[in-house]
């Protein structure tokens, strides 16, 4: 009875023996060439002969950047102060006094005080030149990244700025940051063109459908009966976004955009009507129109709401999704789960293609093609900045230089009826 005891603990502990190494085996020796093996005898070498010994959460961080870095062109991995710094802009606020600058040959100069921030309350005017920040003078050539960099913070924190107004006259003024709403969609109504408005959308946030209806309800209480969506620059967002924007020129329940990912599949449609369907529309796009963008500019030209004038886009069709890491609290890894779709079927990212060879031939092709010169282009952006702010800036800045823009005079020519004489609308 004693050997048969004996013998069945034998028999048992090699059993659990055999289990615990297959257990040790698969989760601490992974098979070669597996991720983990790979990593893990990275992270061993580097342990062991690296004479730089990162942080293991840098060590980490560069390895799920590493596995992003494989996967597509936008995929990433974000450490914890990526995220939040992606949270602040997605939603389209954050912590600072709420002024917009340039530097000139004048220095650095207001060109707008957002309405209802921390500086607009104080007072501060558009105009005036910021000549230190906390002491600090402020350098020339970098002034305006560096300013700003000073000028956002914790909210609640105080700044102090010294200003010069517009008679030279120097005055300090101390702001408390607080949470600013950034523009993301503006216009005005163009000058020696009666009748005519346009709307830039910068980029797709959580606030820019709202922003955008905002300013059609400006622009048409100063006589607007056309309109121009100038796209061009805007490197897209969120995607629901431009769906919002969209609803406010479709309707009849049209389709917007659809996606189709490895887990779901889903579309985002119009409503059944919308305040500004029957307004005559033209949208602006160029070479850096991009992703939510390109879902606006797509839905309008296939439900032929509106001709695209311009460059050829830049064919970004990547839905993304942050997906948070457990094994790295705070980090994220950002990656494409779905690609979208315009309502006709197609897919505008550049990196599929529709056959071999055509890869990197993606984005949305312009019913009337409007090219610029490197020196065009920059022209035409400096003036499209300026139509942002006040009418004494706009004077002023356009007072020191003459700017032309094609693509905006071809987007008039179509809303007052006057095409390219070999072309049909």
């Amino acid at each position: 009875m004693s050997q048969r005891s004996d013998a069945a603990l034998v028999i048992t502990a090699f059993v659990l023996s055999a289990i615990a190494v297959w257990v040790l085996t698969d989760t601490l020796i992974p098979d070669r060439g597996s991720p983990r093996a790979v990593v893990k005898e990275v992270e061993e070498l580097v342990r062991t002969h690296g004479v730089v010994q990162p942080a293991d959460e840098d060590l980490a961080l560069a390895a799920a950047r590493g596995i992003a870095d494989s996967l597509d062109p936008w995929s990433v991995a974000l450490s914890p102060a990526d995220r939040e710094k992606d949270r602040f802009r997605h939603s389209g606020h954050y912590a600072g006094v709420g002024i917009v600058l340039e530097e000139d040959e004048t220095g650095l100069v207001i060109l707008q005080v957002i309405r209802d921030g921390p500086a607009a309350r104080a007072g501060v005017c558009e105009l005036e030149h910021v000549l230190a920040v906390d002491g600090v003078e402020v350098s020339k050539g970098r002034a305006v990244e560096e300013t700003r960099g000073r000028l956002r913070g914790e909210k609640g924190s105080r700044v102090k700025l010294c200003l010069a107004d517009t008679a030279g006259v120097q005055h300090d003024v101390e702001l408390s940051r607080d949470d600013v709403t950034q523009p993301t969609s503006w216009g005005c109504m163009v000058e020696d063109t009666p009748g005519l408005g346009v709307l830039v959308i910068e980029t797709f946030y959580e606030n820019t459908a709202a922003q955008a209806a905002e300013v059609l309800e400006t622009l048409a209480a100063a006589g607007m009966r056309g309109l121009v969506i100038d796209l061009r620059d805007n490197p897209g967002g969120l995607l629901n976004s431009p769906a919002e924007v969209a609803r406010l020129f479709l309707g009849g329940r049209k389709l917007i955009v659809s996606t189709r990912g490895a887990r779901t599949n889903g579309e985002l449609r119009a409503e059944e009507t919308a305040p500004w369907q029957e307004l005559p529309l033209v949208v602006m796009m160029d070479g850096r129109t991009a992703s939510s963008a390109e879902v606006l500019a797509a839905a309008l030209q296939d439900h032929a709401r509106a001709p695209l004038v311009g460059e050829r886009s830049f064919g970004k069709g990547v839905v993304q999704q942050a997906l948070a890491l457990d094994s790295l609290p705070g980090a994220a890894l950002r990656i494409t789960t779905a690609h979208y779709f315009a309502p006709s079927g197609r897919c505008i990212e550049r990196s599929l293609g529709l056959t071999a060879g055509q890869q990197g031939r993606g984005g949305l092709q312009p019913d009337l093609a409007v090219a610029c010169t490197p020196a065009e282009r920059g022209a035409a952006d400096r003036l499209r900045d300026r139509w942002r702010y006040s009418a004494a800036v706009r004077a002023r800045l356009a007072a020191r230089e003459q700017l032309a823009d094609a693509p905006l005079a071809a987007a008039l020519a179509l809303l007052q009826g006057q095409p390219p004489a070999d072309r049909r609308f």
